[in-house]
């Protein structure tokens, strides 16, 4: 007769199934044309895999540098260049996920020096982005190994040091930039206060010296203007502009053929925004904003996603 065997712990945890290389895999695996490549043995990637395709029941995209005994001992830095150069020449995708594991992270693999190897030895390959990430099966979960990729993509990803808020207003978006180390001038037509100097936006001639990218949200009824004059400026663009930006075909000239790289979409509403003194009609936080970025020299489709406003 069976016996019915009650556990007495409140929850089971299997640490194979939590681990951090893996949550920094499901991390890359949620960005459009993104490549997860875990620095490890081919058995703990094929694990990784496995579980993935069973829990979401589609084929999963997930390679490895398969590192063996040999590797291990003697060095696997070949094994990363000749694994990023197989997949930027296979696979093409925009970003490549280098992710460490608790076999590569003993060995004391040093992924930032062999990301510069691998730029050196296949310079023809610079325009695909490799991202770090050092996480390892012995330390912390799923969620730190989640965390460490995305803190690792909005390094890669990050704005230039330089920047500039032409409709900086009393400075939200200023405070912001500054508060995560970014150098901010700030101007607006208006002077509300704490601004580098006050000129508009549209007659000016060049972006203040060091300028790398204008980051703003401009007024609603002048911004195909404000993105027309940024791009002329010769700078990238960054604006928190309603979605409904992108419906237009009279703007078609810097939509389709202006260099718009990324369009980041809010998954929730953000709250009703207006400009400083605004009596107008009163926006809804019914309507939908995003971020359009335009950066120089990108000549391929547009990626559209999705973002958060606030950490979960």
């Amino acid at each position: 007769m069976a016996e019915i065997v009650l556990p007495t712990k409140a929850l089971a945890v299997n640490p194979l199934k939590v681990s951090q290389p893996m949550g920094a895999s499901l991390a890359f695996l949620g960005l459009a044309r993104t490549m997860p490549l875990e620095h490890g043995a081919r058995g703990c990637t094929s694990f990784n895999k496995l579980f993935f395709m069973r829990h979401f029941r589609e084929p999963i995209a997930l390679q490895t540098t398969a590192m063996d005994q040999v590797t291990t001992v003697i060095g696997s830095d070949d094994n990363v260049v000749e694994a990023l150069r197989t997949i930027a020449e296979k696979n093409q995708p925009d970003i490549v996920g280098l992710i460490t594991t608790g076999l590569s992270e003993t060995q004391g693999a040093d992924i930032h020096r062999t990301i510069k190897d691998f730029r050196a030895a296949y310079p023809q390959h610079a325009a695909m982005s490799v991202v770090p990430v050092n996480a390892t099966d012995t330390l912390g979960c799923l969620e730190t190994g989640f965390a460490r990729a995305v803190e690792a993509l909005i390094r890669a990803e990050w704005l230039p040091i330089n920047i500039w808020e032409p409709a900086a207003g009393r400075g939200a978006i200023v405070d912001v930039l500054r508060a995560h180390g970014r150098t901010v001038t700030a101007s607006d037509i208006v002077d509300y206060g704490g601004l580098d100097f006050t000129q508009d936006f549209l007659t000016t001639v060049m972006a203040p010296t060091g300028c790398g990218a204008i980051v703003t949200n401009p007024p609603y009824r002048i911004a195909s203007a404000f993105v027309r004059h940024a791009l002329d400026l010769g700078v990238d663009v960054y604006l928190l502009l309603r979605l409904a930006f992108i419906e237009s075909a009279n703007r078609s000239d810097i939509l389709e053929k202006g260099g718009l790289a990324r369009i980041h979409v809010f998954r929730s509403r953000l709250p009703m925004m207006h400009r400083d003194g605004w009596t107008g009609p009163r926006a809804s936080s019914a309507i939908p904003f995003a971020w359009f970025c335009w950066q120089r020299g990108h000549h391929g489709p547009t990626v559209i996603d999705r973002i958060s406003a606030r950490v979960p």
